[in-house]
């Protein structure tokens, strides 16, 4: 009997630690200067806060991710991907993530960085009850 494959979904920070041979970790201090947030970045969170109630679903949610990285993004040469399939080889590395960044190019390649919620799949009877 063959295992199931493991998505990106199944990986907690333990797991990519292992998998990474990262383990056991250093923290360090990162230096940065913060930046004030934009005029349009306040006043469209200010839209999306009263539009979106918090907890409704993950769509009308994810509008408050794509300001922050919209603002985020401003100015450097990196392209935002939501909903891309990755699909890394022979690592477990495999799925649909939420959002990936690259280098600003016209075709999707090795991601900088992934950022995804695990989802939950429920699977429902025919009366319409988890099981």
């Amino acid at each position: 009997m063959t295992e199931p494959q493991e998505t990106f979904g199944n990986f907690d920070l333990t797991k990519a630690l292992e998998f990474l041979q990262l383990f056991p970790y250093l923290k360090w201090p990162i230096p940065y200067n913060p930046v004030l947030p934009s005029e349009s970045l306040t006043i469209n969170l200010r839209r999306a806060e009263r539009q979106i109630i918090t907890g409704s679903n993950e769509w009308e949610q994810r509008l408050f991710m794509e300001l922050f990285f919209l603002e985020a993004l401003e100015n450097h040469n990196i392209r935002m991907w939501q909903e891309k399939q990755l699909n890394a080889g022979t690592s477990p590395f495999k799925g649909k993530v939420d959002f990936a960044f690259t280098p600003y190019q016209a075709r999707f390649t090795t991601p900088y960085i992934l950022v995804s919620a695990a989802k939950k799949k429920m699977i429902l009877n025919k009366d319409g009850d988890s099981v």
